[in-house]
């Protein structure tokens, strides 16, 4: 065998295994995502279109500059509506709803306005709709855009630690095929040499083989390489990111753990539950958690037996979800003062004719027509107190004192419909809990008592010659899902969303505020209120509520 050869061979495996690597490692750049972008585009479009919209609105003062920009205010919002949909196509449930909400109102504004029929009183509450909805859908946007450029970054650290784990394997394994095939080729030169082998050449000096000790060093400089790049990637992204071995030893830690926590590379081989400890809490499950006034989230992830541990500031979403809610309370404060107007003109009209009454004919008067006069003003004005009384519950600010109690289950649901039982009975309605885990609701008693009030209520109104009502409570992760079914009418697939909208009832007598109100309720303690379909024929509704962890 030709000795040339067979040192040749493996040096040609090396090459074409090196220029492999090399042409693999170029997956490892940043691939443009074509999602993402259509994603940002009508969301970006929309922002700028908004603050266009809001120029043509603020420009109009006279009915005649109404019709001049008329059209191209219609114009102008219809393009937000359009940019506005596919940004909610790409959103979590959440914001697609809320998104949707603002893009049906500005679209019945847009009606209005086209509307040629419509008073000049009309059209101005209309364009001032549409500027309120517009620029809460401007925050939306930008909370979607925001959330989607955070997961966008922490998919593609996750990315490029799969892709060097895969090529560093693939690596190894056409280094180890190299190495025996140097070593195959020899053994065969040895071989064929050694026939021809004389005397003198035991008296040869052997050669020392330093291959197998220059490929171990190699593999270690390798490896050093491939850490730090791998340490460099991770520290430019504005995420928290540690991870831990089987045994719970820490392996890596990112310079943002470093600026938020002070645990930096040095705890290396130290316990995980030293990160935790610096942090605040006691294990990763906690989900969001509080450290030196801001708000952070915690995820975990298994990727090749270890756990990676992801930490993001959430503190600005959470100040963005706040001033919607307020956003929200001051539309609600608009809509109630249009409602309250409406409603007091009766008990105000009947306290001004017999205060006038009374005025006017007080000496001529017996002590019992005055009695009754008085009481019938008084009677008025304890209505027009629980009209107010009704309607500030809509925009009334909930505690979030820890002091308060927390509901715990199933105790305070068992005792709320012991306590709401005569009035089942009395319209005689079967209502049983099946099951209720047992768990702590991160949610106080008092605001838990008006969701489920209100629930109760939508259910034997909706059953007033008897019925079953049915009652569950089940865990899904760090949520309850509590369902309320019973055997009534149901509710159209159609208007499952429209009953939680303010003012929003087809009974007779109904003011269409609690379902919205119990959802309100529901958003500020971090859980979600919505209706499907139930089993017994009837409506279900879904309340789903985030445990409290309890250390």
């Amino acid at each position: 065998m030709n000795r040339s050869l067979l040192f040749l061979l493996p040096l040609i495996v090396s090459a074409a295994a090196f220029f492999f690597i090399e042409d693999r490692s170029k997956d490892l750049q940043p691939q443009k995502n074509d999602e993402i972008d259509v994603f940002y585009r009508p969301g970006y479009a929309a922002i700028n279109e908004i603050e266009v919209l809001d120029s043509y609105i603020n420009r109009i003062s006279t009915p005649e500059e109404y019709l001049f920009f008329r059209d191209s205010v219609i114009e102008s919002a219809r393009k937000i509506v359009r940019d506005a949909d596919a940004v909610a196509g790409g959103c979590d449930e959440t914001v697609s709803v809320r998104l949707k909400l603002f893009l049906e109102s500005i679209s019945q504004s847009i009606d209005v306005l086209m509307n040629e029929d419509a008073d000049d009183e009309t059209r101005n509450a209309a364009l001032l709709k549409i500027k309120a909805d517009s620029w809460k859908l401007k925050d939306l946007i930008g909370h979607a855009l925001n959330k989607r450029t955070e997961q966008s970054s922490i998919n593609e650290a996750l990315r490029y630690s799969e892709l060097k784990k895969m090529n560093r394997n693939l690596f190894w394994i056409l280094f180890t095929a190299t190495f025996l095939m140097t070593v195959l080729a020899l053994v065969f030169y040895r071989i064929s040499k050694s026939s021809r082998k004389t005397a003198e050449s035991s008296q040869k000096e052997p050669v020392r083989d330093d291959t197998a000790e220059d490929e171990l060093v190699r593999k270690l400089n390798r490896e050093q390489i491939i850490s730090r790049r791998k340490g460099e990637l991770l520290d430019t992204i504005p995420v928290g990111i540690f991870s831990s071995d089987n045994a719970g030893n820490l392996t890596y830690i990112n310079k943002k753990m470093s600026e938020w926590f002070n645990a930096g590379p040095e705890l290396a081989g130290d316990s995980v539950k030293v990160v935790f400890s610096r942090m605040g809490i006691d294990c990763a499950d906690c989900g969001k958690f509080v450290f030196e006034g801001n708000i952070y989230w915690i995820m975990e992830k298994e990727i090749n037996k270890e756990d990676f541990y992801f930490v993001r500031d959430i503190t600005e979403q959470e100040e963005l979800a706040r001033k919607l809610l307020d956003s929200e309370r001051l539309i609600s404060i608009g809509e109630m003062a249009s409602r309250i107007t409406h409603e007091i003109r009766n008990p105000l009209s009947t306290i001004k004719l017999n205060s006038e009454y009374l005025a006017e004919n007080v000496v001529e008067l017996d002590d019992a027509q005055i009695s009754a006069s008085i009481e019938l003003i008084v009677k008025e004005v304890v209505r027009l107190e629980s009209i107010t009384d009704k309607y500030m519950n809509m925009v009334r600010y909930r505690s979030n004192d820890e002091s308060e109690v927390l509901t715990a289950m199933p105790v305070d649901l068992l005792q709320l419909v012991s306590f709401h039982m005569p009035e089942f009975e009395k319209r005689k309605i079967d209502v049983s809990i099946e099951k209720c885990a047992e768990c702590t609701v991160s949610i106080t008693l008092s605001s838990f008592k008006e969701i489920m009030l209100n629930l109760f209520k939508n259910a034997w109104e909706e059953l007033p010659e008897g019925g079953k009502v049915v009652v569950t409570g089940n865990v899904a992760g760090n949520m309850i899902v509590i369902k309320i079914e019973d055997s009534g009418r149901g509710i159209p697939e159609s208007e499952r969303e429209a009953v939680f909208r303010n003012f929003y009832t087809k009974k007779p007598g109904g003011t269409g505020i609690g379902l919205s109100h119990s959802r309100k309720l529901a958003v500020e303690a971090g859980g979600k209120l919505y209706a499907s379909g139930s089993g017994l024929g009837g409506a279900c509704m879904v309340l789903e509520l985030p445990l409290k962890n309890i250390n």
